[in-house]
């Protein structure tokens, strides 16, 4: 407490210091501003209340003296009451004339104030002119005169970001494997009775199978295998000897079943006769170009494979 009264009493005794100093500096003309302005002026900064007292004994001078109350409020009290002729009010009405009142015509700093803001847009100004203004006009400027070059360039990076994503999604090997030894070539009869997609291998077709299944294994090591075949039945026994004879299982992705793999259809049901007499009407008309009846030609075979 005694710590609190003696920090107290030296801000009364600053305060009032400060304030005399300050009465002193007025000019007379501005003594008679209103009551109203004044609270306008300081309103938005320290609340200020004016007590009058018409019969006060304790101060016989026209001294206003300073009290600080516990809301933070600076009160006035001086000894005169009429308000128009009272040399307290016109002292204290006199304040918004200090320095930190820049809204005053009168106030000595407000010159000041508009010649350093003046230097400041200045040099912002010029600051944004060397920096951000002339920059951006230059870059502005070689952009339309080296148009050209500069979309060149991007044509040309974009292409090979595509070229080299392309060659990462391109397979390492295409490999191309026909079936092995099936029962119709061995006897051609077969088809007269069992329609094509139902042909099997034989056994010594298994065993070519299996044998381009080692081969396969020591081409592509553990590289990753994708396998696409035809419906038919031989088709997809030739695969399964393959992935046997290389043990090739674990490294199969997929295994999808793909129709354009057919080969050329030559008809529902083949008798001998009729194969080799539709044959030599094939050399005759065109080997591609030429349809058998129920069947392909090599034209069709083309269209739906591709």
């Amino acid at each position: 407490l005694q710590a609190v009264s003696i920090m107290l009493s030296s801000v009364r005794q600053i305060t009032r210091s400060h304030y005399l100093k300050s009465l002193k500096s007025i000019p007379k003309q501005h003594k008679s501003s209103s009551n109203s302005q004044f609270h306008a002026q300081f309103r938005h900064i320290i609340t200020i209340n004016y007590i009058s007292h018409k019969k006060h004994n304790k101060h016989n001078g026209n001294t206003p003296k300073l009290h600080l109350s516990h809301h933070r409020t600076i009160r006035y009290s001086s000894s005169n009451s009429n308000t128009n002729t009272n040399p307290s009010l016109k002292r204290l009405d006199a304040l918004k004339y200090k320095s930190f009142c820049s809204n005053s015509p009168s106030s000595p700093n407000t010159h000041n104030n508009n010649g350093n803001g003046g230097k400041t847009r200045q040099a912002k100004f010029k600051f944004a002119v060397e920096f951000l203004y002339l920059p951006v006009f230059a870059l502005i400027g070689a952009a339309i005169i080296y148009r050209d070059n500069i979309l060149t360039y991007f044509m040309q990076q974009i292409f090979q970001r595509r070229e080299s994503f392309l060659k990462q999604c391109y397979p390492t090997r295409i490999i191309l494997i026909r079936h092995g030894q099936s029962a119709a070539n061995v006897d051609q009869m077969v088809l007269s009775t069992v329609p094509d997609h139902d042909i099997k291998l034989t056994h010594n077709g298994y065993k070519q199978a299996i044998t381009a299944g080692k081969k396969l294994k020591d081409l592509i090591g553990n590289q990753d295998l994708y396998c696409y075949y035809s419906p038919y039945k031989r088709a997809q026994e030739t695969l399964y000897a393959i992935l046997e004879g290389g043990n090739l299982h674990k490294q199969t992705k997929v295994q999808i079943e793909d129709v354009r793999l057919i080969e050329q259809k030559f008809g529902n049901h083949q008798s001998k006769e009729q194969m080799e007499q539709e044959k030599l009407s094939r050399v005759k008309y065109g080997r591609y170009f030429y349809q058998f009846k129920y069947g392909e030609s090599g034209l069709d075979v083309t269209l739906r494979a591709t």
